[in-house]
């Protein structure tokens, strides 16, 4: 593709492949692209942008399964760039996509790990990426300001 993508992920759900990705400058936004590929054109389209009310549309991994149904772990940017992950069920409405977050996993210790923004498995591994701070002194005590401006 010719545009700047994020975090773009290639699904084969629902008889057809899709690619869900986030689109550069508006990479931490609350949208997510969905496109699906075109074998007449060999290429993907845009056929759907999904807007969330809070910033957790740039994907943290591939989707999965879990007893028959599809989920998309996603990065909540909120406060900062992969601040925590959403689980989102995924379903197939007509010819549109929606998410609904089930879960939200947060940082374990918000003061040494700012947050985790990848979740991903593949043959029985599970692998996750957090972003950490290199001083958690001046780290715990920039999370305390962030938290206390959103407020």
């Amino acid at each position: 593709m010719n545009i700047g993508l994020a975090d773009a992920i290639i699904m084969n759900e629902w008889g057809k492949q899709t690619m869900l990705a986030t689109i550069y400058p508006k990479d931490n936004s609350n949208e997510v692209k969905v496109f699906d590929y075109s074998n007449t054109d060999e290429k993907y389209d845009l056929v759907q942008t999904f807007t969330f009310k809070e910033k957790i549309g740039r994907n943290a991994g591939n989707v999965f399964k879990y007893k028959g149904e599809i989920y998309r772990p996603a990065q909540e940017c909120g406060l900062c760039y992969g601040h925590a992950i959403s689980i989102q069920k995924m379903e197939q409405n007509g010819t549109e996509l929606t998410f609904k977050e089930v879960r939200r996993l947060p940082s374990a210790n918000p003061y040494k790990i700012l947050g985790m923004h990848t979740l991903n498995s593949y043959k029985d591994v599970v692998v996750s990426d957090a972003t950490v701070y290199k001083y958690p002194l001046f780290g715990s005590l920039l999370y305390w300001i962030k938290n206390t401006l959103k407020s």
